[in-house]
């Protein structure tokens, strides 16, 4: 999906450590970022990522753990790329999830009412749509607008609907 930059917090959640201090945390992004120089380092506001260098790309490309997906013919293509994505970096119900990404995908504004009522969800401050939500974030997926919320333009690679 040509993502070469990822913030900590979604590293640790798909390594599966729990904190940037673990030991085996620490010891292989030392790894990669000196010994290999695969990834650099960037931290702002108090926020890390790790970019992959090109040494990082070329290694991951010539042992056949990259693979280049084709770009996305459509939205629709794309949409089924990121929900794969996002289901393995987020922590709820993958029909949850598919029910909010559904609702979104049309490019309009909803409600948080329209979100919980089609993700069957209560509350706000429910694991799962506080995990959904954080996800969509992390993506830079969403827009707010006063009580409703959309799709960012980054959800539509080749064009926000009825536009």
């Amino acid at each position: 999906m040509g993502i070469t930059e990822v913030m900590e917090s979604i590293l640790l959640v798909a390594t599966g450590y729990s904190r940037p201090d673990s030991n085996g945390y620490r010891d292989a992004m030392k790894q990669l970022k000196k010994e290999l120089n695969y990834l650099e380092k960037t931290t702002k506001d108090k926020k890390t990522t790790y970019t992959l260098t090109e040494t990082g790309r070329n290694h991951l490309l010539e042992t056949g753990k990259l693979v280049i997906p084709e770009e996305p013919a459509s939205n629709e293509e794309y949409h089924e790329q990121l929900l794969q994505n996002l289901g393995k970096i987020v922590k709820a119900p993958k029909e949850k999830l598919v029910a909010i990404f559904n609702t979104l995908k049309d490019g309009k504004w909803h409600s948080v009412a329209d979100l919980l009522d089609a993700s069957g969800y209560g509350r706000t401050d429910s694991n799962g749509y506080r995990n959904i939500m954080n996800g969509l974030k992390k993506f830079n997926l969403l827009e707010k607008s006063k009580k409703s919320i959309r799709f960012s333009d980054e959800a539509f690679k080749l064009g926000r609907p009825n536009e």
